[in-house]
This record gives C-alpha cells, sequence and structure tokens, in this order.
C-alpha cells in the first residue's frame, strides 16, 4: 500500500498519499471479504500504516490501520501481547532519526494465530569496495505466524 513521502511530493488522484492509502486498504477489505465470505482470510505485507504502541512504536497513518479493526480483522502483532515493530530505528539501513513503527502486518478473520515472531532483523556483513559494512538484510523486518482455523 502507499507509503507517506516526503519527496516527491504527492500527485495522484486522491489528495494525499494517506487519502491513497486508506483508499486502497478499503479496497483491500472489500475484495478479501467479497472472496473469503464467511470463510476464515489472512491478509499480509506492508501497508505502511499501523497503531502507536506503548512508547517505544510510532504511530503511520493510524487512523488507515483503524479500518481494518472496524472491519473486525484482528493484528497478529497486537494479539500477540507483544507488538514489535518491522521499521526499526536499529535497523542499519535506515536513518539516525527513524522513529521505530509497525508498518507490516499479518491480519485475520475467523481464525487464531500463535508462534508470532519478527525474521530477517539480524545484521550481516557485506564487502563493498574492499571494505566490510554492517547491513540489515532490508528496511523493513519480517513477520511470521500459525494462524489456525
Amino acid at each position: 500500500l502507499t507509503a507517506t513521502l516526503s519527496d516527491p511530493v504527492y500527485n495522484g488522484d486522491y489528495e494525499s498519499y494517506g487519502a491513497e492509502n486508506a483508499a486502497q486498504v478499503e479496497t483491500l477489505i472489500e475484495f478479501t471479504e467479497m472472496q473469503a465470505g464467511t470463510r476464515p482470510a489472512v491478509i499480509a505485507g506492508d501497508f505502511n500504516n499501523g497503531p502507536a504502541v506503548g512508547t517505544t512504536i510510532a504511530s503511520a497513518l493510524p487512523e488507515n490501520f483503524a479500518l481494518f479493526e472496524a472491519a473486525g480483522w484482528t493484528d497478529v502483532s497486537l494479539d500477540s501481547g507483544e507488538a514489535l515493530c518491522t521499521w526499526c530505528a536499529d535497523n542499519g539501513l535506515l536513518s539516525e532519526t527513524t522513529q521505530s513503527r509497525m508498518l507490516d502486518h499479518i491480519i485475520f478473520k475467523r481464525a487464531e494465530s500463535s508462534d508470532y515472531a519478527r525474521l530477517f532483523d539480524e545484521s550481516i556483513e557485506i564487502l563493498k569496495d574492499g571494505n566490510a559494512l554492517t547491513v540489515s538484510l532490508s528496511d523493513h523486518y519480517g513477520l511470521r505466524a500459525t494462524i489456525a482455523w
């Protein structure tokens, strides 16, 4: 889903990056619920939105994430009681001023979740021009969960 960017300036079909993200969330919910009917369903990926959690995870378009909750979807991270950032301040690929956020999600409906964990959050060493650099695998950390119904 669309990220909120400072550059380039938004020039799409909506009022802003946030409004486009909201429209995409609404479309995703509508489509998934139409396909699933009364069966269990899972949506996973980079939503570029999420709630604030405690003092360590800042929000990103929280009103857009709330659309999932209002439609009855449950977030694995919040359901676990141990919300984890996926866009994290300790990630070496991000700016030193980055606030930790929960942008990536596994959400479900009519199911149960367990075995929740963040993945690929370790650093690796690479060579660049003969110099060793310590970097993260990606600017986002991955997630894993078992979903059962």
